[in-house]
Formats: C-alpha cells, structure tokens, sequence
C-alpha cells in the first residue's frame, strides 16, 4: 500500500473572543449539536461501503460529549480520484456554510477561506483534519481508495479517521481560547501522538492492527534512523539530519525520508517506555501548551532542557 502523508491538522487564527460559544468571532451563533456528521460525495458509500461503515463504527465508541469540544465534527467521504469541480463547490458550500452559518464568500473573509481549502482539496487525494478558529464546527476530508485495494489491515481507514479524529481534539483548547500560545505543540508530538493514540485506541476497541503493531513500527522506524545512509525511490538520504526532533517541530516531513508521524510515533514511544510517561498526561500537554507555549510545557513535564531531551533521544536512537 503506497504510504499516506496527508494527515495534518490546520487551523485558520482570526480575532476576537466569543464568550457565547468559546470561539473567536462573536457574530457567528453555534447551535448545531456536539456530534460526528457523515457526509458521502460522488456515491462514496454505495461504492465503498464497507470502508464507510468501519469508520462510523470505530468513531461510534468515542463520546464527543464528555470532551470538551464545543461544535460538531464532519466527515467528509469521497473518491480518492477526487471530485469533479462542481461536486467539489457543493461540498465546500455545503460544509463551509455548517463551519461559519449566515455566511458567504463575500460577507466573510473566514468562510472564503475555508471553501477555498476544500474546494482544492477535494478535488485530488486528501486526508485532513480542520478546526478553524471561530468556525461551528471541525471538518475532516477521507478520500477513499478503490473497494477492492489491499491494506495493511481491517479497517485500515477506522484507524485512520481515529487519527484526524485526534487532531481536531488536538486544537480543542486553542478552538476554546483562540488566545492561547499559537506554538502550542510541536508537530512531531502532533503527528506521532495522534498516530499513536489512533493506533492504541484501533486495538482496545477491538481491532487487529495484522504485523503494524506499535512495537513493530517503532522497531522498523528506529532501524531506519540508526542507518547512517538509506536509499529511498533511488535517492540517497543521510540519516544524521532526521534523528533529530526539533528538524520536525514545524515541518512536516513529506518530502523527507522520515515523516514527523514516523518520528513523532518513536518519540512518543520513547517518552512512554523510556521515561516512563503515560500517553494521557502526554495529550495534556496540548492544553498546557496553549498556556505557556509548547518549549515550556514539554520541558517541564520531562524535568530537562528541549536540547537535552533530543540528544537522550540521539543516543537512545543508536544504541
């Protein structure tokens, strides 16, 4: 299966506070209930069903209510061939006006923006999750292979939605205080935690992740990173660069030979078996990080300096 590289999470900063809803634009009402929404595009669920109901199925274990998300998730299902234009305008109509209700691209700079973002990424190959600052709501793009495609494992795009799920609790604190330290997590921690949530979460409900296990993948990411050259597609890559962490603060790694979720997986792993930390109390650093920003928050949890927390985890790479 060709590797995935779209999960991300965006958020879109605007002004002002909303004692109302807890976002930042106080004009905008949010009356819609705290609940998953599906949305199928181009007969999605008819063709693929059985991917549609796994997700619906894995996500139906998790209770928005007792998080403290304040607007509505959707998920948007489509073609990983991508919309046509048209069917991409109505579904960027169709989400962005539920995200920012009353609104139209020439009343409102933040709906513009996000009709914009959807309409270009449904029309290709996109897995994204998205809680704009502001907005009624987090949208979340899967784009869905052909019914008959081999994956790792069952339910490959249940765990998949667990993980863009995740984003959007991610940015729940900076969505309920849009104030907050906008360096509020690195996104090595963003992407490797979520996978690493999804991927915990995918087993304990009840699902086999096959020979994608955690241990393994960290297994087989950490032989590549202590490798002091790999070929990749027939290109030569240096391994020194990309076992350090802070390469991956802000950058994703899609044209890299390692991506931030791989890495960001090894580090939470390292951080769990290493130094003894619990995966809930590391999620509590996304909040905590909106305080104090995410430098502070990681270093004070950890009892070290950013500098040496990577180079223990350097040494503990090549060992």
């Amino acid at each position: 299966m060709k590797k995935i590289i779209f999960f991300f999470l965006f958020f879109y900063s605007c002004s002002s506070d909303s004692e109302d809803i807890g976002v930042s634009d106080s004009s905008i009402k949010c009356k819609d209930e705290v609940k998953f929404e599906f949305h199928n595009f181009s007969n999605i669920e008819i063709e693929n069903n059985v991917m549609v109901r796994g997700i619906k199925e894995i996500l139906s274990n998790i209770d928005l209510k007792s998080t403290k998300l304040k607007v509505p998730i959707h998920y948007i299902f489509y073609p990983s061939s991508g919309l046509s234009a048209s069917q991409a305008n109505a579904a960027a109509t169709k989400i962005a006006s539920r995200q920012f209700p009353g609104s139209d691209s020439s009343s409102n700079e933040k709906y513009k923006f996000v009709y914009d973002d959807l309409y270009s990424k449904l029309q290709k190959e996109a897995i994204t999750a998205d809680l704009p600052l502001g907005s009624c709501g987090g949208s979340v793009t899967i784009a869905l292979p052909p019914k008959d495609q081999s994956l790792d494992f069952d339910n490959y795009y249940g765990k998949v939605s667990l993980h863009e799920y995740h984003h959007i609790f991610q940015n729940t604190p900076l969505h309920n205080n849009p104030s907050g330290n906008k360096k509020y997590v690195y996104t090595w921690m963003k992407e490797g935690t979520a996978e690493y949530w999804a991927l915990t979460k995918f087993t304990e409900f009840g699902y086999s992740l096959s020979t994608k296990d955690i241990v393994s993948q960290v297994s087989e990411i950490k032989s590549k990173l202590k490798e002091d050259t790999i070929i990749m597609d027939g290109k030569s890559y240096k391994m020194a660069q990309y076992r350090k962490m802070s390469l991956y603060d802000d950058e994703f790694g899609d044209s890299f030979p390692i991506h931030s979720t791989e890495i960001g997986l090894v580090i939470t792993h390292y951080m769990i078996t290493v130094k003894n930390k619990k995966l809930e109390d590391i999620i509590k650093l996304y909040e905590t990080g909106t305080s104090v920003g995410r430098e502070k928050a990681l270093e004070d949890f950890l009892g070290i300096s950013y500098n040496n927390f990577e180079t223990e985890f350097e040494v503990w790479i090549k060992d």
